[in-house]
Protein backbone atom coordinates (compact mmCIF):
# COMPACT_ATOMS: atom_id res chain seq x y z
CA UNK A 1 0.00 0.00 0.00
CA UNK A 2 2.73 2.48 0.88
CA UNK A 3 4.23 1.71 -2.46
CA UNK A 4 1.15 2.14 -4.26
CA UNK A 5 0.94 5.81 -2.52
CA UNK A 6 4.53 6.84 -3.20
CA UNK A 7 4.12 5.49 -7.12
CA UNK A 8 1.10 7.43 -7.38
CA UNK A 9 3.18 11.03 -5.91
CA UNK A 10 1.45 11.04 -2.09
CA UNK A 11 4.41 13.45 -0.44
CA UNK A 12 5.55 10.92 2.67
CA UNK A 13 3.97 14.23 5.21
CA UNK A 14 1.10 13.81 3.96
CA UNK A 15 0.75 10.21 4.66
CA UNK A 16 2.39 10.75 7.56
CA UNK A 17 -0.71 13.17 8.63
CA UNK A 18 -3.38 11.10 7.40
CA UNK A 19 -1.64 8.47 10.10
CA UNK A 20 -1.74 10.61 12.37
CA UNK A 21 -5.22 11.52 12.16
CA UNK A 22 -6.22 7.83 11.68
CA UNK A 23 -4.56 7.09 14.73
CA UNK A 24 -6.05 10.25 16.83
CA UNK A 25 -9.69 9.22 16.13
CA UNK A 26 -9.14 5.42 16.30
CA UNK A 27 -10.64 3.64 19.15
CA UNK A 28 -7.60 1.92 20.93
CA UNK A 29 -6.35 1.54 24.22
CA UNK A 30 -4.83 4.87 25.40
CA UNK A 31 -1.37 3.34 26.02
CA UNK A 32 -1.46 1.94 22.53
CA UNK A 33 -2.53 5.01 20.86
CA UNK A 34 -0.26 7.31 22.74
CA UNK A 35 2.67 5.11 21.56
CA UNK A 36 1.78 5.18 18.09
CA UNK A 37 1.40 8.88 18.04
CA UNK A 38 4.96 9.13 19.78
CA UNK A 39 6.03 6.69 16.65
CA UNK A 40 3.95 8.80 14.21
CA UNK A 41 5.88 12.23 15.80
CA UNK A 42 9.65 10.85 15.44
CA UNK A 43 8.64 10.25 12.17
CA UNK A 44 7.12 13.11 11.18
CA UNK A 45 10.38 15.19 12.45
CA UNK A 46 12.54 13.42 10.40
CA UNK A 47 10.32 13.69 7.55
CA UNK A 48 10.22 17.60 7.98
CA UNK A 49 13.86 17.51 8.77
CA UNK A 50 14.18 16.61 4.96
CA UNK A 51 14.60 12.89 5.38
CA UNK A 52 11.82 12.66 3.11
CA UNK A 53 11.31 8.64 1.42
CA UNK A 54 9.70 5.82 1.08
CA UNK A 55 12.15 3.83 3.70
CA UNK A 56 10.93 5.98 6.19
CA UNK A 57 7.23 5.28 5.76
CA UNK A 58 7.73 1.93 5.53
CA UNK A 59 10.13 2.09 8.70
CA UNK A 60 7.80 3.95 10.81
CA UNK A 61 4.53 1.08 9.46
CA UNK A 62 7.28 -1.61 10.72
CA UNK A 63 7.98 0.26 14.03
CA UNK A 64 3.75 0.70 14.86
CA UNK A 65 3.61 -2.98 14.21
CA UNK A 66 6.29 -3.95 16.59
CA UNK A 67 4.50 -1.75 18.91
CA UNK A 68 1.12 -3.16 17.95
CA UNK A 69 2.46 -6.58 19.11
CA UNK A 70 4.31 -5.53 22.12
CA UNK A 71 7.61 -6.50 20.42
CA UNK A 72 9.60 -3.36 21.19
Amino acid sequence: ILEGLWATGYAAIDVIGTFFRVTKAAELDQRLKLKFIKEIGFYHMRIADGVDSLVQLTGLLARLCLVATGSK
